[in-house]
C-alpha cells in the first residue's frame, strides 16, 4: 500500500513541477541576467505576477506530452 501513496505523490510533484518550470521557463526566456540582484527582482516579478488561481489550478493540471 505504501507504494501507491508513493507513485500517486511522485505524479502529483510532477505534475505541478512540469507546469511550474514551464511557465517560469516561459518568464525568463531573451531575459539578461547581469548580477545576482537581477536574478531576484526577476523571480520576485514572476511570483508576484501569478494569480493564487496560477498556484491553484493551473500547476494541478495534468501533466500531458
Amino acid at each position: 500500500m505504501k507504494f501507491y501513496h508513493i507513485l500517486f505523490y511522485s505524479l502529483v510533484l510532477f505534475s505541478i513541477e512540469y507546469h511550474f518550470f514551464k511557465h517560469l521557463n516561459n518568464f525568463i526566456t531573451n531575459k539578461l541576467f547581469r548580477n545576482e540582484d537581477t536574478v531576484k527582482a526577476a523571480f520576485k516579478e514572476f511570483f508576484h505576477s501569478k494569480t493564487n488561481d496560477f498556484y491553484i489550478l493551473e500547476t494541478m493540471k495534468p501533466f500531458n506530452r
